[in-house]
């Protein structure tokens, strides 16, 4: 009868197993160093990455929070109570708030810088041509000093007719008197029509950047005292005048108009008034005119009115 051996526990403990070839590899050995741990710490290590790779059924892992994660609204709102999720104070209305007062941010503060810089530029280009039409306008009306001169010159030369004795009826009479008619010439009268339309256009247009700000205050501002949904509410029925009433389309053409009134009115007025004056300088100011012309029409930076009216 064959006999039987039997071993202790101890014996049973130190016998020699065969590893898994996972474990065997110096790959998996030099891991294992490198991290400075047993191999049962990297056992362990593996399975909680296992376990996390895949979570139970119905469980769902939880959103990252770090920094760069600033809009993750369940963390910043708490959760609404059953059946109050479309409550006035319910979070779909904060998260709404906050998402479009972020959206109109950026849109605003553009609008905003637009129509400072275009108030600015039609103020001091509406003193300049108040500056100039003011010298030019009165030559649309009769000139009572060059008047008085020419009578003066009359009167004199009568005192010497009569002091040498000569006919007084031989001297000509002045053409400029007081009961004459006046008709001003029609180069007087071209350019002081283009210069009092660039100041009435840039005048308007100064008008409507302000009314702009004033819409663009009316629609930024909301009352901190009523409930989340109806500062919803209140947002969304002042956007629909915005786009009502193209707001965007109507603060990118103003800078238009403001470019209209100085390089295609003002300045026509001016090259045919310095061309009137000397021609010298009439071609050396045209000289001038077509080279801001010429970089107006080829900048690398245009206005996007026209894109923002066809879309």
């Amino acid at each position: 009868m064959p006999r039987e051996v039997h071993q202790s526990p101890s014996k049973l403990s130190s016998t020699s197993f065969p590893r898994s070839k996972n474990y065997d590899t110096p790959k998996s050995n030099n891991f294992i160093r490198h991290q400075g741990g047993s191999t049962k710490s990297f056992v362990k290590a593996a399975g909680q990455q296992e376990h996390q790779r895949r979570p139970l059924l119905g469980q769902r892992p939880a959103p990252f929070t770090g920094p760069a994660d600033t809009y993750d609204y369940t963390q910043i709102y708490e959760e609404d109570e059953p059946y109050t999720e479309m409550s006035p104070n319910a979070r779909v209305w904060k998260v709404y708030n906050q998402e479009v007062t972020r959206i109109d941010s950026g849109r605003i503060e553009d609008w905003r810088d637009g129509l400072d810089s275009l108030l600015v530029f039609a103020s001091l280009f509406s003193a300049v041509i108040t500056t100039v039409a003011s010298q030019t306008s009165t030559r649309l009306q009769k000139d009572w000093g060059e008047v008085t001169s020419n009578l003066i010159m009359e009167l004199i030369a009568v005192q010497r007719a009569a002091l040498s004795g000569n006919p007084v009826n031989a001297i000509p009479s002045s053409q400029l008197t007081s009961p004459s008619g006046f008709t001003p010439r029609p180069l007087d009268v071209a350019i002081n029509a283009l210069w009092f339309f660039s100041l009435a256009l840039s005048l308007s247009t100064a008008l409507a950047a302000i009314v702009c700000k004033q819409w663009i205050h009316q629609y930024t501002i909301m009352p901190s005292t009523n409930s989340p949904q109806e500062r919803a509410h209140v947002h969304h029925f002042r956007f629909m005048g915005i786009e009502k009433w193209h707001v965007a389309g109507i603060v990118g053409l103003l800078p238009i108009f403001v470019h209209l009134s100085l390089l295609g009115v003002f300045f026509g007025g001016l090259v045919i008034f310095l061309h009137d004056l000397s021609p010298i300088v009439g071609g050396i100011v045209d000289l001038v005119i077509t080279l801001t012309i010429m970089s107006y029409i080829t900048r690398p930076f245009r206005d996007s009115s026209l894109l923002t009216l066809a879309g």
